[in-house]
């Protein structure tokens, strides 16, 4: 049972509330999640929040916090009984075609990924960029820009259809 640490607050998280932002949970406390734990498994890490307290009351304002997408991504995985990443994969990536989006890293690196680079002592150098394995539910994925306009094709598309949507990408 998801819980935060006011048992009065947790009654009043909805999904809805989640999918807003409107949950009361806070951007700074979504980012130590992640810091902290990588949010790996996703399991304990939802459960965490149960010693979580809230920056106000669920429904009263907004604030971003990726914390709100994690819990919606266990409970997709609870409801459709597999995990998020193969929930993605089944359900969005292969419908809509988009055969070169990843949700790890390393499936990225064999797939082509591009090597980033930072500066060290004011010259570029390579560096790969750190695994993300926790951000995936708050939108962490690896997509080509080609995949990408698939999955924007199916937004103008008002959702419906999908087929109909990707296939204007191929035929210009």
């Amino acid at each position: 049972m998801f819980r935060v640490a006011d048992p009065e607050a947790s009654a009043r998280i909805t999904v809805r509330r989640l999918l807003n932002q409107t949950s009361g949970l806070t951007e700074g406390a979504g980012r130590a999640a992640t810091l902290a734990a990588g949010m790996h498994p996703l399991e304990p890490a939802v459960r965490a929040l149960a010693t979580t307290g809230l920056a106000r009351s669920p429904g009263a304002a907004l604030e971003y916090s990726n914390l709100n997408y994690t819990t919606l991504g266990l409970v997709v995985e609870i409801a459709a009984g597999e995990p998020f990443d193969a929930y993605l994969k089944t359900h969005i990536f292969e419908p809509l075609d988009m055969h070169h989006t990843y949700t790890a890293i390393e499936d990225a690196k064999s797939g082509g990924l591009a090597s980033g680079c930072r500066y060290w002592f004011g010259f570029p150098v390579a560096s790969d960029t750190p695994g993300h394995g926790g951000t995936v539910r708050a939108g962490g994925i690896i997509p080509t820009a080609e995949d990408m306009s698939r999955y924007l094709a199916m937004y103008q598309g008002g959702g419906a259809n999908t087929a109909r949507c990707c296939s204007r990408l191929s035929t210009g």
